[in-house]
C-alpha cells in the first residue's frame, strides 16, 4: 500500500478518538500536509501535544460537521469506530480502522459488513503502523465512492508537475493568488487557484482527472460565473512570470484580484473591517486577507482604505464589478455581497424564471414548440423578444452562466443567444410555496426537461436562470424597460392568489412527508440508539 504511505507521510490525516500516546512514526516528520486529533469534550485521552491541531467534538455524528476539510486518511479509534454504523467520516478515500479489541466494535462491525455487502466500502489488506518500540495493526478500508472534489493533483505529480505541465502544453493561464511560496502551497490544507482560457480548459481538466490526489486545484474558466469576463481577459493577456515558472496576474491586476476575492466572494470571511452596522467580522480567517490587500496597495502607491465598502467602490471604479448574473452566485454565500446589494424581491422565490434560447432553436424552427412545452408544464409566459445585433452582443457579455459555445470549446453562430423568454411560475403548489417565501422553484427542473426533449447533442440550444437573483438581472438587461412593469405584474398575481384548505394540506404533505424525509426517520433512530 505505498500511496497509503505517502499519504500517511504527506497527506492531510485525521485521527478520531486515537488512544496512542504519540503518533505513529510515519507521521510524526511531516514535511506536508497536516495532522487534526479529535478528542470528546470533557474526556481524558492519552494523547498530549502542543505541535499538532487537536479539536474537540460533542457527539460522534457532530465529527462531520466540525472536520469539513479534506482528509486522505480517516483513523477511527476508541467510540469512532461506531461511526462504521452511520456518519462514517467520507471527507477522503482511506480509513484505517484498529484491529484490537475495543468495545465500539460491537456497533461498528454490524456497519462495516453492511458497506462490505453494498460496495460502499473495499478492505484493501491491512497496515503496521509503529510508534516507537510498539506497533499497531489496522485494517484499511477504501471508499469506493469518494471523488476528490473539483479538480487535485497527485502526490506524484505535484505543483510544480502541473506548473510543468500548463507550460510544456502553451496553456494561457495565470494563478490567481497565493503563489508566493510555489511550487509549495501557501498554507497547509490550502489550495491552488488556476485562471484558464475557455479554450484551454478542458485539457487541463482532462490531466487533473488523469491525476487526482490529495492537493485541491480550483481551475477558473475564463467565463466564469464568479468573475466578470473582460476582468479573466485581462488578467490572462497581462499575466507575468511567477515562482516556479508559473503564470501570475501582473501587479495592479494580482491587487485587484486579491480585493475582488475578499469582497466579492469571502465578504466577511475575509476577516477585512466593514462599516455595515451590525457586521460579524471573522476573527480566524483562512488567510490574512487584509494584509495581502494592504501590502499590495502600499507596493503599487494606490491609496484606498483597506475596508470592504472602500475596496467595493475602487473596485467598481476600475471596472471589476460582477456582472448580471454573477451577483446572484456570490450573495447565496457572501452576507455582506447580500447586504450590501440585495433586496428582499431580489433573493425571494417566486417562481419566475428567465429562458435563454440559442440560434439553433430559431434554426430548427422549434421555439414555437417550446413556448408551448413551457405552458404545458403551467407556466405563464411574461415577456419574450428576438435580440438584435446590439442586445445579442450585450447578452454575451454580460449575461453569466451561459456557454455561447460548444462543449469542445468551438465558437459557432448556433449556440450564440437569440431570444429571451421571462417565465413564471403558475402551478398553484409552486405559488403556495412562494406565499409562504419556502423557496422552492422548478425552473432548473423544467430547463433540464426542454433539454431533454429539444437538444440533439450535448451542447443544449436552451439556457436557463437558477436562482431568483440571477433572474432578476437578466430581466435587467434583457427586458430593461419592463422591469417596473413585471415586478406590479407579479405583485397583483400573489394578491390574487387563494389558497383552498386542500391545497394548504396537500402543501403540508409534500414539504413535510417527502420520500426523502421518510427515509432519514430509521437512519436518525439508529445514530441515537447505538452511536450517539
Amino acid at each position: 500500500m505505498n500511496i497509503l504511505e505517502e499519504y500517511l507521510r504527506q497527506g492531510h490525516v485525521a485521527l478520531y478518538d486515537y488512544k496512542g500516546q504519540q503518533l505513529p512514526d510515519l507521521m510524526c516528520d511531516k514535511k506536508t500536509g497536516t495532522v487534526s486529533l479529535f478528542f470528546k469534550e470533557r474526556k481524558n485521552h492519552a494523547f498530549t501535544s502542543n505541535e499538532f491541531d487537536v479539536q474537540n467534538y460533542r457527539t460522534l455524528s457532530n465529527i462531520r460537521s466540525t472536520n469539513n476539510h479534506r482528509i486522505d486518511v480517516s483513523i477511527l479509534d476508541g467510540e469512532a469506530v461506531k461511526l462504521l454504523m452511520a456518519k462514517m467520516p467520507y471527507n477522503g478515500p482511506y480509513l484505517l480502522v484498529p484491529m484490537s479489541l475495543r468495545a465500539a466494535w460491537l456497533v461498528g462491525l454490524p456497519g462495516l459488513l453492511r458497506r462490505l455487502v453494498f460496495g460502499s466500502v473495499k478492505l484493501r489488506g491491512t497496515v503496521t503502523l509503529k510508534t516507537g518500540e510498539k506497533s499497531q495493526k489496522w485494517l484499511i478500508l477504501q471508499y469506493m465512492h469518494y471523488t476528490y472534489g473539483g479538480g487535485s493533483i497527485s502526490v506524484e505529480v505535484g505543483i510544480q508537475g502541473l506548473l510543468d505541465f500548463l507550460r510544456d502544453e502553451e496553456v494561457k493561464y495565470a494563478v490567481l493568488k497565493s503563489w508566493e511560496k510555489l511550487p509549495e502551497l501557501f498554507r497547509p490544507h490550502g489550495d491552488l487557484d488556476i485562471l484558464v482560457a475557455d479554450e484551454h480548459f478542458d485539457k487541463v481538466w482532462k490531466f487533473l482527472l488523469a491525476n487526482p490526489g490529495p492537493t485541491k486545484i480550483d481551475l477558473v474558466p475564463s467565463t466564469s460565473e464568479w468573475w466578470p469576463p473582460p476582468v479573466t481577459a485581462r488578467i490572462l493577456e497581462t499575466s507575468v512570470p511567477g515562482p516556479a515558472g508559473s503564470r501570475v496576474p501582473a501587479p495592479k491586476d494580482a491587487f485587484l484580484a486579491n480585493a475582488y476575492n475578499a469582497v466579492y466572494i469571502k465578504g466577511f470571511a475575509a476577516g477585512i473591517p466593514s462599516r455595515m452596522p451590525g457586521a460579524v467580522i471573522s476573527q480566524d480567517p483562512k488567510n490574512d486577507y487584509g494584509a495581502i490587500v494592504a501590502k499590495m496597495a502600499k507596493d503599487l502607491d494606490i491609496d484606498v482604505p483597506i475596508e470592504l465598502e472602500s475596496l467595493e467602490e475602487y473596485l467598481h471604479q476600475e471596472g471589476w464589478r460582477p456582472q448580471a448574473g454573477c451577483f446572484a452566485n456570490l450573495a447565496g454565500r457572501n452576507e455582506w455581497l447580500r447586504r450590501m446589494f440585495w433586496t428582499e424581491d431580489q433573493s425571494k422565490e417566486v417562481g419566475l424564471g428567465l429562458l435563454i434560447l440559442k440560434e439553433k432553436a430559431l434554426r430548427l424552427g422549434v421555439v414555437d414548440r417550446i413556448i408551448e412545452e413551457i405552458e404545458n408544464q403551467q407556466y405563464m409566459v411574461l415577456r419574450k423578444k428576438t435580440f438584435d445585433t446590439a442586445e445579442k452582443q450585450i447578452a454575451m457579455t454580460l449575461l453569466r452562466g451561459g456557454n455561447w459555445r460548444t462543449l469542445t470549446g468551438e465558437a459557432t453562430y448556433d449556440y450564440e443567444p437569440a431570444m429571451a423568454v421571462a417565465i413564471l411560475d403558475t402551478r398553484p403548489y409552486s405559488v403556495f410555496y412562494a406565499k409562504q417565501g419556502v423557496g422552492e422553484s422548478r425552473v432548473r427542473q423544467l430547463k433540464l426537461g426542454l433539454r431533454k426533449i429539444f437538444d440533439d447533442d450535448p451542447s443544449s440550444l436552451v439556457h436557463s436562470t437558477d436562482l431568483p437573483g440571477d433572474t432578476w438581472e437578466y430581466i435587467e438587461q434583457c427586458f430593461p424597460e419592463d422591469v417596473k412593469d413585471i415586478r406590479e405584474e407579479l405583485r397583483e398575481y400573489f394578491r390574487n392568489f387563494k389558497s383552498t384548505l386542500g391545497r394548504k394540506f396537500r402543501f403540508s404533505l409534500q414539504r413535510h412527508m417527502t420520500p426523502r424525509k421518510l427515509r432519514r426517520i430509521p437512519h436518525r433512530i439508529l445514530i441515537r440508539l447505538f452511536v450517539n
